[in-house]
């Protein structure tokens, strides 16, 4: 069953406690709070399955629609009309967990290890779903956004290393995307996200890898006003190589308290970059090598 292959915290049913949402292979189990470290309890235990969503490998939980209670995106491999596929599943919250629509995205390639996050990056008070879709089109890969709205998701777009204001060029084997993660970076209020490209050749060295910053603004997430760091930018410490793995793990995290999310760039080891944030986003000015695994970023 697997049961554990992913986690989420959150309100899921509205009442103001802490629920927890576990996967196994194919469905979700939400436990209610409150739990309790003496006893073992917990409050109502349901769990949802999905017939289409046949592997879930990781889950988005944040605020989809305008209510109270947390909502959830299950992410995985499925089947649409006979063909493996990459598709998320929507799970509305409230007092009673509702099962949503599921959406199947990538007909081509199933990603296996798929990541998701929640925010609202235009500010109308729906939370959107970013995630990776490191094989679209010849593993060049993109960001799939799916916006929120008054019953869950609504229309979604992609952005690749074709969208406008985003530097670079679409490449076969960039894998635009591969990892994710969210923060306000330039203190707009306006949620913007860090995508790795995991593939992407810098000069002359393969697989050197690079990070961008994309931002939020009126119109949701764009490549506007969008920023590009590899090992090569100005200001970046550590020294560029083939396989370098610069932004394996990304994490968004307000290090030192001054309203701005800074970038947490780790390659495989304990060491991130750090990457502070700024009026204009993401800047390197005081960027700096610390002992802080991006992964335990949010």
């Amino acid at each position: 069953m697997r049961f554990g292959e992913a986690l989420a915290g959150g309100g899921f049913n509205g009442d103001g406690k802490a629920d927890l949402a576990v996967a196994d292979r194919g469905s979700v189990h939400i436990y209610r709070g409150g739990f309790s470290s003496r006893t073992g309890s917990t409050g109502k235990v349901t769990q949802h399955h999905h017939e289409d969503l046949l592997e879930v490998t990781g889950i988005a939980a944040g605020k989809v629609t305008k209510d109270k209670a947390t909502d959830l995106y299950l992410l995985g491999q499925g089947y649409a009309k006979n063909r493996m596929t990459s598709g998320t599943w929507f799970v509305r919250g409230g007092s009673t967990i509702k099962r949503g629509p599921y959406l199947s995205y990538n007909r081509t390639e199933p990603l296996y290890g798929a990541q998701g996050v929640i925010a609202d990056f235009d500010k109308n008070g729906y939370g959107d779903l970013a995630l990776n879709d490191s094989p679209y089109n010849k593993d060049a890969g993109s960001v799939l956004v799916v916006r929120g709205g008054k019953s869950g998701p609504g229309p979604s777009y992609r952005i690749t290393q074709s969208t406008a204001g985003v530097a670079t060029s679409a490449t076969k084997g960039d894998a635009f995307g591969g990892r994710i993660a969210v923060g306000d970076t330039n203190y707009d209020g306006y949620p913007d996200l860090a995508a790795g490209s995991t593939g992407e050749k810098v000069g002359s060295f393969k697989h050197a890898e690079g990070v961008y910053i994309l931002r939020g603004g009126k119109k949701g997430l764009t490549g506007t006003g969008s920023r590009w760091f590899t090992r090569a930018t100005p200001g970046v410490p550590g020294t560029l190589f083939s396989y370098g793995s610069f932004g394996t793990r990304l994490g968004m995290r307000d290090v030192d308290r001054d309203g701005y999310a800074d970038l947490l760039a780790s390659e495989y080891g304990t060491t991130s970059t750090l990457l502070r944030g700024g009026k204009a986003g993401g800047t390197t000015a005081s960027a700096q090598e610390i002992p802080m695994n991006a992964n335990i970023a949010p």
